[in-house]
């Protein structure tokens, strides 16, 4: 719906939208569709809008989500050769979502078609900081032995990397933040906020999961040699009697 206001009326826009009732036009709606009225031929009634883009926009995600989500998760796990590294870089994209409609709801946007297409872009971007963090920590041997000491001076050494790139796509969504009117902001506000939230989790959250699966693995060889020579010891004393 489009309110035109002259610049000579006491009226601003915003005052006409907030005035508008909704509940009213769905109401005639129904009344129309209870009374049997019928359009001449010729005619059409449509009511469309946000809520109509928004409903589309979800229907789209949830068309096209899974086979996506399923064609990153093969090219990361292609990629790092291993399910669990994958798992890490898919709880980046999956927080990061989050943290783009956290932005949206902090600078007081609805979560509407704008908002929607924007965190559906971000996936992307938002995975890019912990590849990163993650393949320098597997090139290192020192890391790939849970060094903890080892594993910081790597993830130090990305830090620069990581804040440049997020800085900069950060800041190229500033102008339609703060100069985009009512249009682009809400878009904006969830890529921005998701791909300056995925920093964080590129810095903190990776290098934690990767300690975590390090470790795992360590422990399990451990565990078969400590039971492969409790095995091997009754053998040996029966092999070997007094």
């Amino acid at each position: 719906m489009e309110v035109l206001v002259d610049e000579g009326d006491a009226v601003t826009e915003d005052q006409v939208l907030a005035r508008l009732d909704t509940a009213g036009l769905l109401a005639a709606r129904r009344e129309l569709d209870a009374s049997g009225f019928v359009l001449p031929d010729g005619y059409r009634m449509e009511i469309g809008g946000e809520n109509e883009q928004h409903s589309e926009a979800i229907g789209n995600l949830m068309l096209f989500a899974l086979p996506l989500l399923v064609l990153m998760a093969g090219t990361i796990i292609l990629s790092f050769n291993s399910f669990r590294f994958a798992a890490v870089i898919e709880s980046v994209a999956v927080l990061s979502i989050g943290l783009a409609m956290l932005g949206v709801w902090l600078f007081g946007y609805p979560l509407g078609f704008l908002a929607v297409v924007g965190t559906m872009g971000l996936v992307g971007l938002a995975i890019n900081g912990g590849i990163v963090v993650l393949a320098a920590l597997r090139a290192n041997p020192e890391a790939m032995q849970s060094d903890p000491e080892v594993t910081r001076e790597v993830v130090v050494g990305a830090t620069r990397h990581i804040l440049g790139t997020t800085l900069t796509t950060v800041g190229g969504f500033v102008p339609l933040i703060l100069f985009g009117g009512r249009f682009w902001p809400p878009m904006a506000t969830a890529i921005a906020g998701g791909v300056g939230g995925s920093a964080i989790l590129s810095l903190y959250l990776v290098p934690s999961l990767f300690m975590l699966i390090v470790r795992r693995r360590e422990r399990v060889p451990m565990t078969e040699r400590a039971e492969a020579r409790a095995d091997a010891t009754p053998m040996a004393a029966a092999s070997n009697p007094v």
